[in-house]
């Protein structure tokens, strides 16, 4: 299992272009959260930002977590946007399998976004079919402390058997070594990465 650092848990957002070298020069991936503060009580970059980071990092993969609502208003701004794949949350949309639709139409590389939320409702099954990329959140909206659902990490175990899978959410160094072998394809990785930088440099030199 790879690693994606999100840029939303830099250390020091003042200095972005120094925390973008750190994560192009230890990784090959780079995570960007766009939120509206209403899909998620949370407001984080716009796409003007996010544009420029992507054009700035030379990390071969680079992904967006969509959690805004009515995400394909934004469909023309993406195309201009340098990044390999565009995951949209689902879990407050009122007509999620269209809106996904709309995004393949305009032939943008669109992963989906699953959270607790999203597990027993009717379009899931339907809307997974839509896309082979999909990102789990492992922790839930309402937990202040973002702790780890392991009930979630089973759920995206068992969906990599059949698609290719991101986990994001609460995944510290002890959670990272006890999947690094699954055949879940990245763990996005916020404040484990940077607020423990030198932690970070020893475990990437010690991996090889």
């Amino acid at each position: 299992m790879k690693i994606s650092p999100s840029i939303a848990s830099s250390l020091d957002l003042l200095n972005l272009e120094k925390e973008i070298c750190f994560i192009d020069k230890y990784f090959d991936s780079i995570h960007l959260d766009i939120e509206d503060g209403v899909a998620v009580n949370n407001i984080s970059f716009g796409f003007k930002f996010v544009k420029a980071i992507c054009e700035k990092s030379i990390s071969k993969e680079k992904t967006i977590h969509l959690e805004v609502m009515n995400p394909s208003r934004y469909i023309e701004t993406i195309k201009n946007i340098k990044a390999d794949i565009i995951f949209v949350q689902i879990d407050a949309l009122e007509n999620p399998i269209e809106e996904i639709i709309k995004f393949k139409e305009n032939n943008i590389n669109v992963g989906i976004n699953v959270s607790n939320l999203d597990l027993n409702r009717e379009y899931l099954s339907k809307i997974l079919e839509l896309s082979h990329n999909i990102l789990v959140n492992t922790t839930h909206h309402d937990d202040l402390k973002q702790i780890c659902d392991p009930e979630m990490i089973e759920f995206a175990k068992k969906l990599s058997e059949t698609k290719k899978v991101w986990i994001d959410g609460g995944v510290t160094w002890e959670i990272y070594n006890s999947l690094k072998e699954s055949v879940i394809y990245e763990a996005i990785m916020g404040r484990a990465i940077f607020f423990n930088k030198d932690e970070t440099v020893k475990w990437m030199l010690d991996a090889g």
